[in-house]
Parts: structure tokens; C-alpha cells; sequence
């Protein structure tokens, strides 16, 4: 069981608070800022690398390129891998996608849209 996405809200020091800390170094101290830049960082983190599907239902790793934030969608400069055919675990592949237009499998053959990497045929 994943905990994401995370649900854990930004949070705020109430000024009380913040006068009780006032003498206490930063180095002695976890502020609220703190917490929210790490709450920043793990979601960040989770959005650069997970398993999205595609049209088909076919779950991929991908890890977004630089500046892709949609967690929803493949977009151009991401990395992507999985087995070609889930069933027979026969054939690993790895790339790059070229665009924004990929859609799964059948896309793999399209160099406009998948720049393959990497790739293994697994022997048996």
C-alpha cells in the first residue's frame, strides 16, 4: 500500500509558537517551513519516478523529464520502461519519449514518437 499521493497539508507555526522558539538556535529546531519544504521535496520525488498506464491499460515505470510535472500523462522527455508483452515477460524495453503523443505499445515502432534506449530479449 502506497501513502501517495501524499494528503498531508502545508502547514504554519501559530505565533505562540514561534515565540517559544524565538531563542532556540535553528540548528535546535524544526519549523513548519522545514516540514513544508520536505513535503515539497517527497512529492516532488514521487512525481519524478512511479508507474503510469497507458490507453491501453499497460502500467509503465516512468520518470518524468526535467519540468514535466503531469503525473497523469506521458509527456515529451520522459523515460519510460516496462515488458513489452506483461504476459510473457520476453522483452524489456527502455526510451525516451520524443512527444507528447504516446499512447502505448504500438507507439514503440515510431520513432517520432519513442527513442529506444535500451533493450533485452530475455532467453529462456
Amino acid at each position: 500500500m502506497s501513502v501517495f499521493p501524499l494528503t498531508i497539508i502545508e502547514k504554519e507555526d501559530s505565533p505562540a509558537r514561534l515565540l517559544e522558539l524565538a531563542n532556540v538556535p535553528l540548528k535546535s529546531k524544526w519549523l513548519a517551513t522545514d516540514f513544508n519544504e520536505m513535503r515539497l521535496a517527497l512529492i516532488e520525488l514521487h512525481g519524478r519516478s512511479m508507474y503510469l498506464a497507458d490507453s491501453n491499460g499497460k502500467v509503465w515505470h516512468i520518470r518524468k523529464g526535467n519540468g514535466n510535472t503531469d503525473i497523469a500523462a506521458f509527456q515529451q522527455n520522459d523515460k519510460i520502461e516496462a515488458w513489452v508483452d506483461d504476459a510473457t515477460k520476453e522483452e524489456w524495453i527502455e526510451g525516451i519519449l520524443m512527444n507528447n503523443a504516446f499512447t502505448g505499445v504500438a507507439d514503440l515502432e515510431d520513432k517520432d514518437v519513442f527513442f529506444k534506449t535500451n533493450g533485452k530479449i530475455r532467453l529462456t
